[in-house]
């Protein structure tokens, strides 16, 4: 009996040894990478990178490579950067990679990244003419636009009574809900007294949240107002001038410029006057959000604009002015717009586009012999620039298109959204408002 045991004993003995768990194999430690690449932003044409080398090695030698093919290189003295592909192409799905070189060998490399570029915009408006008021009293100074239903245009605005007879009585404000213009009355208490003033300023944020100025800041939510009226406030004197354009990150940064050099600064407690350096008349303001910094960027544009009196291209940083390069800029500027890092266009007679600020300026000579009034966009492929003569001018991300919207007269403050735009204007002695769409 033992003896026939025996086999399957010392089976069971060799299947327990074989059945003992081996030691775990650790896998290799795979050092993460030294370069990191991310896309900062995207354009029709161009896309922002940012390279960072994240040891302490210098110098640094790359190339970056898009879908395999190498389309930047250079090296680094420093841990990061922003580079700039300008070679791309609308609408298109690129993947980047940047590799590390030592002489010409690859040592390391970023993880893929994946972006597509804007496509570009049509230039395919049509346009409707409103007119507002009755007579040839009336003019329109500033719109703006809160939504696909909703827009303002502001001014003087004069109405015929029942009787036929031009009434005296002011309007100052017109809303559009859509499908029509309603003109209306902005009413103030100055002194115990309602007043309807001339207003030449609109900068609105939503329905309830609307800015105004009669030369000096008017706020309010579309019904109720509140006047903050400077001078007997004491943040400005006679001598400063009236606000005539307005700009702002939000109700809690507020600035207000002027036709005789002035800028005040609203934080959502306080007035401030900054000084600016000229008295010259600052006739447009823009601001853009910095990715980079996390801060607005504002600039405005004075001169006076029917005598060579000098120009100043200004940017404010919160309560200081500092005096940007004007190197090729016309004497005579009237509106600025821009989205930081991106595009800056300046304009006025003639309009002048850089990549960059500071910058030295350089003239399209591709826009028609007309004098620029005002710019706006929503985006680095959809800018609108409108001037004398009813020129509308359209930039979808790569090129110009120009025409004229309008037989007799011109076009003054624009506003623009997504696939819409107003512009103000006269024509054969009407006041009225262009409106484009898509």
């Amino acid at each position: 009996m033992n003896t026939k045991l025996l086999p399957v004993i010392s089976l069971f003995l060799f299947l327990g040894v074989n059945c003992k768990d081996d030691p775990p194999v650790k896998p290799p430690i795979i050092p993460p990478p030294t370069v990191e690449l991310a896309v900062a932003d995207t354009g029709v044409t161009e896309v922002w990178l940012t390279l960072k080398f994240t040891d302490t090695n210098l110098p640094r030698n790359f190339i970056v490579q898009r879908n395999g093919a190498t389309v930047l290189s250079g090296y680094l003295t420093t841990h990061d950067t922003m580079l700039v592909d300008t070679t791309a192409q609308p609408k298109q799905t690129y993947t980047y990679k940047a590799i590390r070189l030592e002489g010409t060998t690859p040592k390391d490399s970023s993880t893929p990244v994946q972006v597509t570029t804007l496509d570009t915009t049509s230039h395919n408006f049509t346009f409707e003419i409103d007119t507002l008021g009755d007579g040839a009293s009336s003019i329109l100074y500033d719109v703006a636009i809160i939504n696909d239903t909703l827009a303002y245009a502001v001014g003087e605005i004069y109405l015929k009574d029942s009787m036929g007879q031009l009434d005296p009585l002011l309007y100052n404000l017109a809303r559009w809900d859509g499908k029509k213009w309603e003109i209306k009355r902005v009413k103030i208490n100055y002194k115990n007294n309602l007043i309807t003033p001339s207003l030449n300023a609109i900068f609105a944020f939503s329905p309830t949240d609307i800015w105004l100025s009669s030369g000096v800041p008017i706020h309010g939510d579309g019904n109720n107002w509140t006047q903050y009226h400077l001078f007997d406030m004491g943040v400005l004197t006679q001598n400063d001038g009236s606000i005539m354009k307005i700009w702002g990150g939000s109700s809690q940064n507020m600035y207000f410029v002027g036709n005789k050099g002035s800028i005040v600064r609203y934080n959502g407690n306080s007035w401030q006057k900054v000084e600016s350096g000229t008295s010259l008349p600052i006739n447009d303001i823009g601001g853009s959000y910095n990715k980079q910094s996390g801060e607005y960027d504002v600039l405005c544009v004075a001169s006076n604009q029917a005598n060579n009196e000098g120009k100043k291209l200004l940017r404010i940083e919160g309560s200081q002015v500092i005096a940007v390069s004007d190197s090729g800029l016309s004497w005579s500027l009237n509106t600025v717009c821009f989205l930081s890092n991106r595009i800056y266009l300046v304009g006025g007679d003639g309009i002048y586009i850089s990549k960059n600020i500071p910058s030295v300026w350089h003239r399209d000579l591709t826009f028609p012999f007309y004098y620029k009034t005002s710019a706006g966009g929503s985006g680095m492929n959809d800018i609108i620039v409108v001037g004398v003569n009813g020129l509308f001018s359209h930039f979808n991300g790569v090129r110009w298109y120009h025409q004229f919207v309008l037989q007799n007269g011109g076009l003054g403050q624009c506003a623009v959204r997504n696939n819409m735009v107003f512009a103000i204007g006269q024509t054969n002695n009407r006041t009225i408002v262009l409106h484009g769409k898509r």
